[in-house]
This record gives C-alpha cells, structure tokens and sequence, in this order.
C-alpha cells in the first residue's frame, strides 16, 4: 500500500470536540492491521455506545487513534467531494485526493465492523 505522505496535506482546521466528519469510515486491509495493532499497543477501546453513523473510534473529544487513522479521515476537509460541514479547509484538488485513494486500495470493510464495535 502506498500511503497519502502525511506532509502533502495542509494542517487541518477543526473545532474541538466537533467529530461532525467521524461517521462511517472505510479501510482497507492494511490500514485495518495497522489501526487494531495501534489500538491493542495503546490500550484503546471503542466506544459501545455510538450511534450507527458514528465511528466508534471517536471520543467524543477526539480520534482515539488520530496517528493511524485511515487516509479517508486524513482527506476529508481538504476537498469539495468530502466537505467538512463547517466549511473549514477545502485547500487540495480533487484530482490529487482522487489519485491518493486510488493509491490506498480498496476498501474491505468499515471501521467499527473491524474494531469489533458494529
């Protein structure tokens, strides 16, 4: 898998505690690996009691698994196709996001189905 190199993308602009893009979430295999190693090393669980929209991943503060999350969650904000509900960032073009999930592979999954919170 080649990942999105993480200084391609400008410095995200959120809110505290906002969450409002962490619903549903694709993977694929080898960010599943890496996201569940990353949880077991760090002693993270998810969230039982999210919604069916909500990633289980998410604290209600925070990412729990932020460094590791999945290239859908380092995009999103950064173009119109995955436009962040508060109109913060939309700074990269399409075509670039398009091509770096190209890139990433398909997905074989969702989060909270891998994680074991679905």
């Amino acid at each position: 898998m080649r990942r999105l190199p993480l200084v391609a993308l400008p410095a995200m602009q959120c809110d505290d505690g906002c969450g409002a893009c962490c619903g549903p979430v694709p993977v694929t295999k080898s960010e599943a690996y890496e996201i569940v190693g990353y949880m077991r090393r760090h002693g993270v669980t998810p969230k039982a009691d999210h919604g069916p929209l909500q990633c289980a991943l998410f604290d209600g503060q925070r990412c729990t698994v932020h460094p590791v999350r999945p290239l859908i969650c380092r995009v999103f904000g950064h173009t119109p196709h995955l436009e962040c509900s508060r109109g913060h960032n939309r700074n990269v073009g399409d075509q670039f996001i398009a091509q770096a999930i190209r890139d990433n592979g398909r997905a074989v999954g969702m989060l909270n189905h891998v994680v074991g919170a679905a």
